[in-house]
């Protein structure tokens, strides 16, 4: 393996665990706002990545993102 080939390698493994990582926080969310276990939660993203045709990663990102976008909007005490 030369150098061009380890270091993509490396890129790729990258990529992977932070959409793990991201999935594995969507997978959070879902299971708090649902009262679901992990398994149940990662078929209900699942489902909607089959349903709407996009990849789960991307799933991940918009549940993420309407999160924060939540978590924003509510007022702090101070």
């Amino acid at each position: 393996m030369d150098s061009e080939q380890a270091q993509e390698t490396i890129d790729s493994l990258r990529a992977g665990m932070e959409t793990r990582g991201r999935i594995g926080m969507a997978l959070g969310i879902v299971m708090t706002k649902f009262d679901l276990t992990d398994d149940t939660a990662f078929d209900y993203l699942r489902r909607l990545s089959q349903h709407n045709n996009v990849k789960m990663r991307d799933v991940a990102e918009g549940l993420i993102a309407e999160h924060v976008d939540a978590c924003r909007s509510v007022p702090v005490a101070v």
